[in-house]
């Protein structure tokens, strides 16, 4: 823990060599966050003027992006104008009055400087600085330069999903058809209203989410009508195998006690019974009492039963072990049983979801518009295993230092985007800046 010059406490970890330095600052609310940047970004303007044509610092919201710049230009202002600041005692020896009236007049230079050349004062949201990269990469991704930027991802998904419904006779929509009589199928089977079309939309969010996003490719190929009814053929396959012997395992133990003149019921709290669901082939989860049976024997019957003699017999005699060996195969293979009965029963939902976003990516390329969403996607592909200093030079210019607010609200997908470009810059001796807290984070149904 550190003290700043405002008394607030920041957790500081440092990682460096003697060529770089990332500083990440876990800052909790009014511990001096805004303070810690705006220092952070002077001192690079003190130890080069040009500083800020090189440097970006990203916050998440336009609103942060304004109060950021005004904090920097106000200090400077504070400073240039021979007001109090508290960030003279960090720049020099407040106790010199020379050293200061030098801080001060280099401020003031500072500052008309950035005044008179603003546009390169970068201090921008995320998603703005993407969007600069993506414009630089117009050719290669196949947009024109006067490309729409979509923001409204319910109102495009709820356009594509009554268009689609209006076309359903088309041929193109063959497949969709499909996945939407067997949906209602399904719901009607369940007891559920065979009508979907708002559950449809709720379902289609999820193509605009980053966990679908970063697997949309592959999932497009699994959803091909042939490749999807083998895979869900397999499934069943599974799901029957392990049916098949619990089923025959179930029956065993059933032969067994029957044999020896006994029911699944004469044993303790008819804790055996529950294996007549599964010799009828139904799968159930079991029950901590039958669990129990593995390490504890005396819980096969009590100790007032008037066949214990029997029952302790039998399961000494090969009971205990058809049991033990039903429950390790249960174990072993419920999981596996579980995941084909889910995918199984979500299959058609997963064909339609695909379809939706196939159809939002034909439309978004007849009226060339780029989904706000689907930005961070498309700068990961373009990013991914490329050189770093390329990506620079295709956006006009060269960025040494980084310094980005609200971590915590920064998405998986948008911090791989950040990455090599902050390793670029340590692999060059700069120094970067990370600050969050995460007690703040409250975006984590966006993957951040």
């Amino acid at each position: 823990m550190q003290k700043d010059t405002k008394q607030s406490l920041l957790t500081e970890n440092k990682t460096r060599d003697t060529m770089n330095k990332l500083l990440v600052y876990q800052a909790s609310a009014g511990s001096g966050k805004t303070f810690k940047l705006t220092e952070n970004y002077l001192r690079l303007l003190f130890s080069k003027p040009d500083a800020y044509k090189h440097t970006l610092a990203v916050t998440f919201t336009n609103k942060a992006t304004e109060e950021m710049k005004t904090r920097i230009l106000l200090e400077l202002h504070l400073l240039a104008d021979n007001q109090p600041s508290d960030y003279i005692p960090i720049f020099c020896d407040a106790s010199n009055p020379v050293a200061v009236q030098a801080l001060r007049k280099q401020a003031k230079e500072i500052l008309q400087t950035i005044l008179h050349d603003y546009s390169r004062f970068k201090v921008s949201t995320i998603d703005r600085f993407f969007q600069q990269i993506i414009r630089s990469f117009i050719r290669e991704i196949g947009l024109n330069g006067n490309y729409m930027l979509e923001l409204d991802n319910k109102k495009v998904l709820a356009e594509t999903v009554e268009t689609m419904m209006l076309q359903l006779d088309d041929k193109k929509h063959k497949k969709l058809l499909e996945w939407l009589i067997s949906l209602a199928e399904q719901r009607i089977e369940s007891g559920q209203n065979w009508t979907f079309k708002n559950d449809i939309i709720s379902l289609g969010e999820e193509i605009f989410k980053e966990h679908y996003l970063r697997f949309s490719d592959e999932l497009e190929k699994v959803t091909e009508k042939e490749v999807l009814q083998g895979y869900i053929q397999s499934l069943k396959e599974i799901k029957k195998t392990v049916q098949d012997s619990l089923q025959q395992k179930a029956q065993q133990i059933i032969a067994l006690v029957t044999s020896n003149g006994l029911t699944t019921s004469d044993f303790k709290a008819h804790t055996l019974s529950i294996v007549d669901a599964f010799a009828g082939g139904t799968i159930r989860e079991l029950t901590a009492t039958f669990l129990k049976l593995k390490t504890d024997t005396s819980s096969f019957c009590t100790k007032t039963s008037k066949d214990k003699d029997r029952i302790n017999t039998l399961v000494n005699n090969g009971l205990h072990h058809l049991v033990l060996d039903f429950i390790h195969y249960y174990e072993s293979h419920i999981v596996h049983y579980n995941t084909a009965d889910v995918i199984i029963k979500y299959s058609n939902i997963l064909g339609i979801i695909t379809d939706i976003h196939t159809c939002i990516k034909e439309n978004n390329n007849e009226n060339n518009a780029l989904l706000l969403s689907d930005s961070s996607n498309l700068l990961h592909a373009i990013i991914n295993d490329s050189d770093t200093p390329f990506i620079y030079e295709k956006i006009g210019t060269y960025l040494n230092h980084y310094l980005l607010d609200e971590f915590q609200d920064t998405s998986v997908l948008q911090w791989e985007n950040f990455k090599p470009l902050i390793a670029n810059s340590l692999a060059n001796g700069n120094s970067n800046l990370i600050v969050g807290d995460v007690k703040q984070s409250i975006y984590r149904r966006r993957s951040s």
